[in-house]
């Protein structure tokens, strides 16, 4: 990434996201309350693939996200789309039969790049149960558990370290390697859904 890259400072609390549990929705569900994206709705440069401005690592919060200095200033309450929506969702396609949805923090706002960042985040952050595990193949459970005792195993601070560990797996950890923010673009599949891209590095 060109440029010296700092963190984000004085960031908001997280905006609210709606959860929706690892299971396969139901037959005939729908998303009432989320914005679609139109053939005309594209995605801010920032948050796109092409350009990848945004260094992030999805196991940390999102004020550990890296961005270019020059950015930082305009970046945080940039409109995630343009034209802005009140809502997105976000499929992903390491996450199947799931999907994110990100609400705009300020009433009246459209939804900001933080916006979807924290959502991002807080989605990762549920926990797997034994249900989930077990319908995950023996792959991805390998995967799963190893990024798991690294995640917690990075943690210096001996009381975060047990209190981290005792949560136990999350779906972050399912993502494997594949953990860093890469960018959003049109879902091919989901066409009504912006679809949200990995990267190992």
């Amino acid at each position: 990434m060109p440029g010296k890259c700092v963190r984000f400072h004085g960031i908001p609390s997280s905006p609210q996201s709606n959860y929706s549990p690892p299971i396969p929705p139901p037959s005939g569900s729908s998303h009432d309350n989320i914005s679609l994206p139109s053939l005309e709705c594209r995605i801010n440069p920032r948050l796109s693939i092409r350009e990848r401005v945004i260094h992030y690592d999805l196991t940390l919060p999102p004020e550990n996200a890296l961005v270019r200095p020059d950015l930082v200033d305009r970046f945080l309450n940039e409109s995630a789309t343009n034209p802005a929506l009140p809502s997105m969702m976000i499929v992903c396609e390491a996450l199947p039969h799931q999907s994110i949805s990100v609400v705009a923090s300020q009433r009246g706002d459209g939804v900001t790049i933080m916006d979807v960042l924290c959502a991002i985040y807080k989605y990762l952050r549920a926990p797997v149960t034994e249900v989930d595990f077990a319908q995950l193949s023996p792959d991805v459970k390998r995967r799963a558990s190893a990024a798991f005792q690294h995640r917690y195993r990075k943690i210096t601070d001996e009381k975060a370290y047990a209190i981290e560990k005792s949560k136990g797996l999350k779906l972050v950890d399912t993502l494997g390697e594949k953990k860093m923010f890469w960018g959003l673009r049109r879902a091919l599949q989901c066409p009504d859904a912006w679809e949200l891209c990995l990267s190992s590095r």
